[in-house]
């Protein structure tokens, strides 16, 4: 896992808004991952009233989204 500053930015603010289910399968080695390597300060904002599809998201967070997908919420 390599994930930039700006893509954990963008998967802490989009964990926020998925069922506590779903993030409870997120291993916490992650979760503490994601936080350590983001910036101090995030620009993103998830619009609520957009699709996921439509959020402007960096390709780097497309692809840990898939990867979680994979791993942690279709198993």
């Amino acid at each position: 896992m390599n994930y930039s500053p700006d893509v954990c930015d963008q998967l802490i603010e989009i964990l926020k808004y998925i069922p506590r289910e779903a993030r409870d399968k997120i291993p916490q080695a992650v979760i503490r991952y994601l936080y350590e390597n983001c910036n101090s300060v995030s620009t993103f904002i998830y619009n609520q009233a957009l699709p996921l599809e439509d959020q402007e998201l960096l390709g780097g967070t497309v692809v840990a989204l898939t990867e979680f997908n994979q791993k942690y919420w279709s198993v």
